[in-house]
């Protein structure tokens, strides 16, 4: 099942450390989320994420530079 779809951290231990043996990638994900904090429950996180996703779309579609889209980001993140 986990190889048609990663299911991520698997709650049950044993079967994170049979899975975890042969999948770094899922090692990593746990070392992330044993060391990461929850991100806020608030209305700049919202702003954040719009203003960010808005970026990367004018940047992958070459319509700004990379630099200017995230200059443009936080313009619209610190004058919502």
């Amino acid at each position: 099942m986990d190889s048609g779809k990663p299911i991520g951290i698997p709650a049950l231990i044993s079967l994170y450390a049979k899975l975890a043996q042969n999948n770094p990638h899922l090692r990593q994900l746990k070392a992330s989320v044993d060391i990461g904090q929850i991100m806020p429950n608030v209305p700049q996180m919202g702003r954040f994420f719009t203003s960010l996703s808005a970026a990367l779309q004018l940047a992958a579609d070459g319509r700004l530079s990379a630099g200017a889209a995230l200059r443009q980001a936080e313009a619209n993140i610190r004058h919502e």
